[in-house]
């Protein structure tokens, strides 16, 4: 994951909704940015997930990909 647009030094907690929810606290840097890679979170195929990110000075960003269209296995 990777965010801007965050206070500088702000804590951030990361939540991503996918085959179970997984969260993951990291700190933006001077330019109010993040990457991150929260561990044991696993995609499934052709599933949904979603990602949210709020920040301690109440910051906020919310990402969602719906389900797409896979041919069966």
């Amino acid at each position: 994951m990777r965010g801007r647009g965050f206070h500088a030094r702000e804590r951030v907690t990361l939540t991503v909704y996918a085959t179970g929810t997984f969260v993951h606290t990291v700190t933006a840097s001077a330019a109010g940015r993040f990457q991150a890679v929260v561990p044991d979170v696993q995609l499934a195929r052709c599933s949904s997930y979603a990602l949210r990110a709020i920040g301690a000075s109440g910051s906020r960003a919310f990402f969602k990909l719906p389900p797409m269209m896979c041919a069966p296995l």
